[in-house]
């Protein structure tokens, strides 16, 4: 999903057999295996000036109460971007996390299927 900001959000589908705790050690487990092969694109580091340009892969957001922004959400920036739902194959085509903003939205929805 598009963030409509600055950012991307990744789902998977796995079973519920661990809680939060647990899924959140094996979520930052492969967030460090995914910097440790690719550091120079990849971060973990927390703080924005740690990380030099590089893509946070942020796993913190697996936690009981974190939140995530809701989709299709309008976020309150000047492009109007707008929090948007995409197939993994759609990803190459999208540049940046406001890609779809309150001008194309509905141009989008129009053409997705149910």
């Amino acid at each position: 999903m598009t963030t409509g900001k600055s950012g991307f959000h990744v789902w998977y589908s796995v079973k519920r057999t661990k809680n939060f705790d647990d899924r959140r050690e094996e979520v930052k487990d492969l967030a460090e295996k995914m910097r440790n092969k690719h550091p120079n694109l990849l971060t973990t580091a927390t703080r924005k000036e740690k990380r030099d340009d590089k893509v946070f892969v942020d796993y913190l957001r697996n936690a009981y109460g974190q939140t995530s922004v809701v989709l299709y959400s309008l976020r309150p920036i000047a492009s109007a971007g707008v929090a948007t739902p995409i197939e993994w194959e759609e990803l190459s085509k999208i540049n940046q996390a406001d890609h779809y903003s309150f001008s194309n939205i509905f141009r989008r929805l129009g053409q997705k299927e149910n």
